[in-house]
């Protein structure tokens, strides 16, 4: 049994793979995968899987592939893969996943997001996942933030961090990953728009939260070119 096969099998004796793996419906597309969105949500990957579903191109979307409730026999099948592992700014990108994932209804507050959201979801999601499952320290490497993406060399993959804010580079950022053609990019929204916009036009981010983020070794790596006081 493929690796795409073992997934569905698990997916549907256990209920919270789903949740687990950041399932959709069908995330698995038919024929031979060679690619792999693995990313924290709220990065854009929305837009990629809809890119890659446009284009026919067979696929594999997990938030999580390092995790102990996906037993060892979920190992990757011997194969070479391409990664591409989206990125965004950790203020908006927590702000967003505190939208999808934990807003209600009603009016959302700062307070609210700060106490209630789990902010170290970026910040310890390389070091969970793409050290841990792929053998790849990125903090080790360079990260080209003029241009907004880097690929990375790992034993059995290549793998693509782009910045969301940076996916005007698509076209050259996945074609230095696979050597091909990249599929157009169609891009999409999933936050709820209305108190989104609201909340982002009039709730004020504390400056000790802007500053705590900012010195995190993700912000560091990744945007220092957005905050001017690294």
């Amino acid at each position: 049994m493929n690796l795409k096969s073992k997934l569905r099998s698990l997916a549907q004796k256990t209920p919270v793979i789903n949740q687990i793996l950041g399932m959709g419906e069908d995330p698995l597309t038919e024929g031979k995968t060679t690619h792999i969105i693995h990313s924290m949500g709220k990065t854009g990957t929305t837009s990629i899987k809809e890119s890659f579903t446009q284009a026919h191109t067979p696929f594999l979307y997990a938030h999580y592939m390092n995790n102990p409730f996906i037993p060892e026999k979920l190992a990757l099948d011997d194969d070479f893969y391409y990664v591409i592992s989206p990125i965004r700014e950790p203020v908006r990108r927590n702000i967003s996943a505190y939208f999808e994932n934990y807003y209600q209804q009603g009016k959302a507050t700062m307070s609210d997001f700060i106490h209630n959201y789990p902010h170290h979801v970026p910040l310890l999601w390389f070091d969970r996942e793409i050290k841990g499952f792929w053998g790849v320290d990125v903090y080790q490497e360079k990260f080209d933030v003029d241009r907004g993406w880097q690929v990375y060399e790992a034993e059995r993959a290549r793998i693509l961090v782009i910045r969301m804010e940076n996916f005007s580079a698509w076209t050259q950022a996945y074609q230095a990953l696979t050597g091909e053609e990249a599929p157009e990019l169609v891009h999409t929204h999933k936050t709820d728009e209305t108190e989104y916009k609201r909340f982002l036009k009039e709730e004020v981010v504390p400056d000790y939260y802007h500053d705590f983020i900012t010195q995190t070794k993700y912000a560091r790596h990744f945007y220092r070119d957005y905050y001017v006081d690294l």
